[in-house]
């Protein structure tokens, strides 16, 4: 006959350890420490013009970017060296979706990393709009200005050619329009190890110090 004799003292006792750290605030500084990491990893990706997996974001078109540098809905802010704060990078003509990134707890073994920005889920997930009549007369008349402006056409072309741009106006409004999708929010291998290395720093700060510190710890007796 065999016989196995299991001594659970030392699971009760590791449970024990547990409950004491938890009162010590171990859950949140764990999930706080979690989610710094996973903040600093989505603001990081606006930088870098990158999402969760790696994949390069869709560029901003020739308009956009000329858009952009004219201020063309809304102010944009500049750099000190007199360029423009977001240049070519898409979601970072202001930088303000990318500063609403931020943790919030829900509860103390509950974190979420959030945006409140009301446009976050469109550039997220991508969307389709259409262009309003002061979009496109910007950009037929950008598309014109090579070819110089209507006042340099002839007197007798000139009504002709504003029924030409109108028309072109009413087309580009009923076109539907596509925001490719820039994914910014998610967790991949990296940021997954880097919350293992966290959560394994306070494990041996709260469970593997001596036990002499004040704090919950594991003594080893030789």
């Amino acid at each position: 006959m065999m016989e196995v004799t299991y001594d659970a003292r030392a699971v009760s006792e590791m449970f024990d350890r547990m409950s004491k750290a938890n009162s010590k605030g171990f859950n949140r500084n764990v999930l706080k420490s979690c989610a710094d990491i996973m903040v600093a990893a989505t603001r990081r990706r606006f930088l870098t013009s990158t999402g969760p997996d790696g994949q390069a974001w869709k560029p901003l078109s020739s308009l956009s970017v000329r858009a952009r540098m004219e201020g063309l809905g809304g102010s944009t802010k500049r750099s000190r060296g007199g360029g423009f704060a977001g240049g070519h990078r898409p979601l970072l003509r202001t930088g303000a979706m990318m500063k609403s990134i931020v943790p919030r707890f829900t509860s103390d073994n509950e974190v979420v990393v959030e945006t409140n920005n009301p446009w976050a889920a469109i550039h997220q997930k991508g969307a389709t709009y259409r262009r309003t009549q002061k979009q496109c007369w910007w950009m037929i008349l950008n598309l014109m200005r090579p070819f110089g402006n209507i006042e340099s056409a002839p007197v007798g072309l000139q009504p002709l050619l504003w029924i030409r741009m109108r028309k072109m106006m009413l087309s580009m409004m009923k076109r539907p329009q596509v925001i490719p999708a820039r994914p910014f929010m998610g967790i991949n291998k990296e940021n997954e190890a880097e919350m293992i290395k966290a959560v394994d720093w306070w494990v041996i700060k709260y469970f593997m110090r001596d036990s002499a510190s004040g704090g919950p710890g594991i003594t080893n007796e030789a």
